[in-house]
């Protein structure tokens, strides 16, 4: 089988099938290898030194095998999605991983910026036997048969060391724009913290099931369509922040939906609760609370930033219960105060709002201008010399 990529390649270029210019290694892992993930990012590293949590771990690594350092990765699953990059360091993987090293002549550096840029374009899904997103199969065989581009290899270097440059100088910059959300984020969280904490200082402190009304909910049927869909007549509100399975309530006035149960619960900057209006869908998974002796807003923003731990029930499974929810203190002030107050945090969260919408405005535009540059330098239509000036 022979596939010829779709790329516009300068005329004195070669190409070459991949099988010519990597070989797969079946290497068996050695006890002291730890676990290496390729990322969606094209980054190739131990898995502890980006992250350990949303992956599940094998009790058997059956089939798993070692990676070392300068192996080009492909995820045979999530290479469409631009897992495939080079490993910066060995260890070992499991059996969806393939690692290949370089021929003579190939620059391995060169050719992971190559092959990515053409998964990101959609050529290797375009390739996916199923319908499904991850059918995908970017496996051994789809790889050898590729008939890649070869430059000369003073060429592949020339293209794989500018482009080391100018991507890390563009990761370093979208880093600082990440750190700068990061930032708002913990701004506005400290806006509201200091704000209700001085509130609760200056009056006497209520728990919250004085000032609120947890509701029971009506059961309305929903039809077997909608149940599949997640669609109704209204809008729909799940228990994260705050969507699981569709359940069959139905209110119609202003409340405030809380979210009950979920892994991220515990986390300081992970929202739990949001006003809504109007008539909505919500299933068994949030509190219902009508506001009677408390602003609403005032109200969201607390359970949106208070330590939530100390209210926290379960010892396998976070969860807030009626009971857990009804301890939590507010401050007793007036409520033309609490309105004040929430509309001065109102105001800082607009603000910060708008600032990170900005910078992830910047942040997708940077993206989009990184694989542009690579797909223009591995298809030589880059004139390099121009381009580093």
């Amino acid at each position: 089988m022979r596939i010829d990529v779709p790329l516009p390649c300068p005329y004195d270029w070669p190409s070459a099938p991949a099988k010519a210019l990597f070989a797969l290694q079946r290497r068996p892992p050695r006890e002291s290898d730890e676990i290496v993930t390729a990322f969606r990012d094209g980054q190739v590293t131990l898995r502890r030194v980006r992250r350990v949590d949303g992956f599940t771990n094998a009790l058997q690594e059956i089939g798993y095998q070692g990676i070392r350092a300068g192996d080009l990765v492909i995820h045979s699953m999530d290479g469409f999605a631009g897992a495939i990059g080079v490993a910066d360091a060995d260890g070992k993987a499991s059996p969806v991983v393939h690692a290949y090293r370089p021929m003579s002549g190939a620059d391995v550096r060169f050719f992971a910026y190559l092959v990515r840029s053409l998964a990101l374009s959609g050529f290797v899904t375009s390739l996916a036997k199923g319908i499904r997103e991850r059918s995908t199969a970017f496996d051994e065989s789809t790889f050898r048969a590729l008939r890649l581009p070869f430059p000369p290899l003073d060429r592949q270097r020339e293209i794989a060391d500018f482009l080391d440059a100018e991507t890390a100088r563009i990761d370093t910059l979208m880093e600082k724009k990440r750190k700068m959300t990061t930032l708002l984020q913990k701004r506005w969280r400290s806006a509201a913290v200091s704000a209700i904490s001085r509130l609760m200082s200056e009056y006497r402190t209520v728990p919250l099931r004085r000032v609120t009304q947890c509701l029971d909910r009506r059961r309305i049927p929903l039809s077997s369509e909608e149940r599949a869909d997640r669609q109704g007549p209204f809008p729909y509100y799940g228990a994260s922040a705050i969507v699981d399975w569709i359940d069959d309530y139905l209110f119609d006035e202003d409340l405030v939906l809380v979210g009950e149960d979920g892994a991220q619960l515990g986390e300081p900057d992970y929202p739990i609760a949001q006003r809504v209006s109007g008539k909505i869908w919500v299933n068994n998974h949030a509190h219902v609370l009508r506001p009677v002796g408390v602003d609403p807003d005032l109200l969201v923003f607390h359970l949106n930033t208070l330590d939530r731990m100390p209210f926290i029930s379960g010892a396998t499974r976070e969860k807030f219960t009626q009971d857990d929810l009804g301890r939590i203190p507010l401050p007793a002030a007036p409520i033309s105060t609490q309105v004040d107050v929430a509309a001065q945090l109102m105001a800082v969260r607009v603000k910060c709002d708008h600032m990170t919408q900005l910078l992830e405005k910047q942040i997708t535009l940077l993206t989009e201008r990184r694989q542009a540059l690579i797909t223009a330098a591995v298809t030589g239509e880059l004139d390099l010399a121009k381009a580093a000036a």
